[in-house]
Parts: structure tokens; C-alpha cells; sequence
């Protein structure tokens, strides 16, 4: 429990600081929805290094992939709720096709944005794949610490190996010398639950 409260602490505590590492960096470059790059940064915060890379890899791949189709469908269709439903049908099976759903999240905010605005420009572009590239840097940067619970591991197992040692001396010497102390009644007790 304590190895859970603080690992989840410090978790906590990196996804807090990099999501507003990430906003003011957007923010002091002068990006239009510049909260997304905070948004992408708590997405991509995860418990091990290979998950975040994982993670950021598909967030970037589903996010770009997002652009590409958002500049054709809006393009061509027009900017109205009946081009984002053709844009959502046709884009979600492409995410699963190249495995990078999990980035659905970014990506349909990255959609969005290109929606409310209602014009590709090269401006727009940039800006949003800058706010991709922020949120998901600021991520990894953050996910580059993780603290080794190789330690708490090891003195768990050590704790653990020590009360199977403990019980074990006890019960053998009930079967033994057929003294009935507290311990034996205690590990008679977890026997029979």
C-alpha cells in the first residue's frame, strides 16, 4: 500500500507539473489553443519508460494522421457537422488498421480545432503539430525519472521470506513438541478462513 500511495503520489505529482510546463511553453510561444499542449502532456504520463514511448508514438502517429484528414475532408466537404461525422467514420477505422486508437483522444482534439476555425492554413498546421510536439516532449521529459521500486521489491520479498521462515519454525514445532501458543492457534485461524 505505501509503494502504491507513493508511487501514484509522484505519478500525480509529474502529470501536474508537466501539463503546466507544457501550457506555458504554448503559451509563451503564442499558439492558439495552447491548453491542449497540457492535455497531450497528461496523456502521455504513464507508470513505465516503454509506456510512454509507446504512448507518444501513437499519440503523434494518430494526431498527425488526424491533420491529414481533417485538411482533406474539411477541405473538400466544408466545415458543418455532416463532414465531422464522415471525418470521425472514416478516421477511427484507420486508427485501429494502424494501431494507434489510443491516441483517439488528442487526435479528435486536434480535429476540433481544425473545425472551430474553419480554414486549413499553413499557420493552423504548424500550430497544432507544434502543440502535438510540445505536449508529447514535455511527456517523455517528465517519464524520464522513474523511480526503481527494485529496492522495495527486494525488502518486500526479504519480509516476505522471513514470515513464511516464522511460520514454518512454528507450526513444525506444534507438529513437534505439540505446544498449542499463540502463534499456532493464530496460523490455525488463517488456515481454516
Amino acid at each position: 500500500m505505501r509503494r502504491c500511495a507513493r508511487v501514484f503520489g509522484y505519478r500525480t505529482f509529474k502529470t501536474a507539473v508537466g501539463a503546466g510546463i507544457a501550457i506555458f511553453i504554448a503559451q509563451w510561444l503564442e499558439l492558439e489553443f495552447f491548453t491542449a499542449a497540457g492535455i497531450i502532456t497528461v496523456l502521455c504520463i504513464r507508470a513505465t519508460k516503454k509506456g510512454s514511448l509507446e504512448k507518444a508514438w501513437k499519440l503523434l502517429l494518430a494526431s498527425v494522421t488526424g491533420l491529414l484528414f481533417a485538411m482533406v475532408i474539411f477541405e473538400v466537404f466544408g466545415y458543418h457537422p455532416l463532414s465531422l461525422t464522415v471525418l470521425l467514420l472514416l478516421f477511427i477505422p484507420t486508427l485501429l488498421k494502424i494501431k494507434a486508437i489510443d491516441g483517439i483522444v488528442t487526435s479528435i482534439v486536434i480535429l476540433l480545432h481544425i473545425y472551430t476555425v474553419g480554414t486549413v492554413t499553413w499557420e493552423l498546421f504548424l500550430n497544432e503539430l507544434t502543440l502535438i510536439l510540445i505536449g508529447i516532449t514535455v511527456g517523455l521529459v517528465m517519464n524520464l525519472y522513474m523511480p526503481s521500486i527494485d529496492h522495495q521489491i527486494y525488502d518486500d520479498q526479504i519480509e516476505l521470506e522471513y514470515q513464511f521462515q516464522r511460520i514454518l519454525q512454528e507450526y513444525a514445532r506444534y507438529l513437534r513438541d505439540h505446544l498449542d501458543d499463540w502463534m499456532v492457534r493464530k496460523l490455525q485461524k488463517q488456515v481454516d478462513l
